[in-house]
């Protein structure tokens, strides 16, 4: 009897070991979904991620600028991701107020670590598309991608020595993004079509980037879903006019453990589902970039208005 037992007892711990084995395992293999060991791809253009900030650097005088971007390089941030808007760049044809930018890139070459990307947004009121009565706002899209191209390269031209990366737009899918337009794929694609070979005329090494784009569920009207518009930027040929394509995974109320994937979800790991749909359109040479990322944790006791993009 005590030998019965004893072999029971091995019976079960045996099955209990390969049950956690397996249960590990199938965990692992969920957890790790569709990451890729940058180490291992000589596609990406660094061995290591590096953390990266989004600043607004027009806001400084000379001086504290300098303090900024001082601060910026001791925290061991490497990318600063920035707004130029065309807007306030040529507010009139071929009249360039380039002020503001020189400042910013002679302050950034004082700091070596320091790398900006330059995030093209804004169409002046010459430019601007018009499709309702009242006047559309600086978000709108140019009428013309041709005079979206023609700045982006002048840009470049003034600039490319300094700076590598640039992104076209922020959050095209979202109305009020795309000038309180219906998002439309197919023009943001266009867009993406005319800047792209006019940035590498002028900086043959730069990367270009697609526009982070915001997560939603919705799935049309003001808002359409960021991997249906992703989906319908591979249908309009956005793949041969991107270096990268980017995303913006907010943690919203869900933990950075939740490996929970799927459209109806909002959560961190909603850039695997970005990430398999590039794959389902045989891109997978092209690095996701993560423009926007982190959580909203309120302090004990808020008497504030709630967070609308949700706390943990």
């Amino acid at each position: 009897m005590r030998q019965l037992i004893l072999f029971l007892l091995s019976v079960m711990l045996l099955t209990g070991s390969l049950a956690a084995t397996f249960g590990t395992l199938h965990l692992r293999d969920f957890e790790l979904r569709g990451y890729v060991n940058p180490a291992n791809d000589p596609n990406l253009p660094f061995a290591v991620p590096r953390p990266g900030v989004n600043v607004e650097l027009t806001q400084y005088s000379p001086a504290e600028l300098d303090a900024n971007l001082q601060q910026i390089q001791a925290a061991r941030f490497v990318w600063l991701r920035q707004f130029a808007y065309w807007d306030a760049i040529e507010p009139q044809p071929k009249e360039y107020d380039w002020s503001q930018w020189d400042a910013i890139t002679a302050a950034v070459q004082r700091f070596p670590q320091l790398e900006l990307v330059a995030v093209l947004m804004n169409s002046p009121t010459w430019a601007r598309t018009q499709r309702s009565a009242a006047p559309l706002p600086a978000s709108a899209p140019p009428q013309s991608p041709a005079d979206f191209a023609a700045f982006a390269r002048a840009f470049a031209e003034r600039y490319g020595e300094v700076i590598d990366y640039y992104q076209i737009w922020d959050e095209p899918n979202l109305d009020d993004a795309w000038g309180l337009l219906p998002p439309q794929p197919a023009d943001y694609a266009a867009l993406l079509a005319a800047a792209h070979p006019a940035i590498h005329s002028a900086d043959p090494t730069a990367a270009v980037i697609a526009a982070a784009l915001a997560p939603t569920t919705e799935t049309g009207g003001q808002n359409l879903s960021d991997l249906r518009y992703l989906a319908a930027l591979y249908q309009h040929g956005a793949a041969d006019f991107m270096d990268a394509a980017a995303a913006k995974p907010y943690g919203f109320s869900t933990s950075p453990l939740d490996r929970r994937v799927s459209e109806e979800l909002l959560n961190f790991s909603r850039i695997i589902a970005l990430r398999e749909v590039m794959l389902e359109n045989g891109d997978a040479q092209t690095a996701l970039w993560a423009s926007h990322w982190g959580w909203n944790a309120l302090p004990a006791g808020w008497s504030g208005d709630a967070s609308i993009w949700g706390q943990v």
